[in-house]
């Protein structure tokens, strides 16, 4: 019977998220695996999409320690899409930087801006506390300055090379 409560299968995908500390990415699968395969009969509600997105950001992050972006970002994806349908949306920046961070890997700078801004409009939109923000402006600060900005240095330095 207990393995029908959400909360069953919330703490099993967090055990599983304990092993990433020891990189035991077999491991993480593996308990995870189960909690998916509970999604085909379990009821969708927003407690229920915050566990699988939970789910699905810690295998996104396994991808990417694997260095397997392209993986990552199908699977941030996937959190992504269900963290909108749960409760708590002030985790929708963190995903937001996960997904930034494995475009960046990816080469695809205009997908990283895209979403580092969109961590930054999620933090002001929910005027979450300085604590919460501070993550997104300081790790992702140095990135969107060279997003943002360096187009604009290059194109003046080009134009000023060329005024001469």
């Amino acid at each position: 019977r207990a393995q029908d409560s959400i909360g069953y299968w919330r703490l099993m995908g967090l055990y599983g998220k304990t092993f990433f500390i020891s990189s035991d990415f077999d491991s993480i699968l593996y308990y995870n695996r189960p909690v998916k395969e509970y999604d085909k009969r379990a009821a969708a509600c927003p407690r229920w999409n915050d566990v699988l997105s939970d789910v699905y950001n810690i295998e996104g992050n396994v991808w990417m320690q694997l260095n397997q972006p392209d993986s990552a970002v199908a699977y941030y994806e996937k959190s992504y899409a269900y963290r909108l349908k749960g409760e708590k949306g002030h985790l929708l920046s963190d995903i937001c930087m996960n997904l930034a961070d494995a475009h960046l890997h990816r080469g695809e700078l205009a997908h990283t801006a895209s979403y580092y801004r969109r961590a930054l409009f999620i933090c002001d939109s929910l005027h979450l506390s300085e604590h919460s923000k501070f993550p997104v402006y300081w790790d992702r600060l140095t990135w969107i300055r060279v997003i943002l900005i360096c187009p604009i240095i290059i194109t003046n330095w080009q134009d000023s090379f060329l005024m001469k």
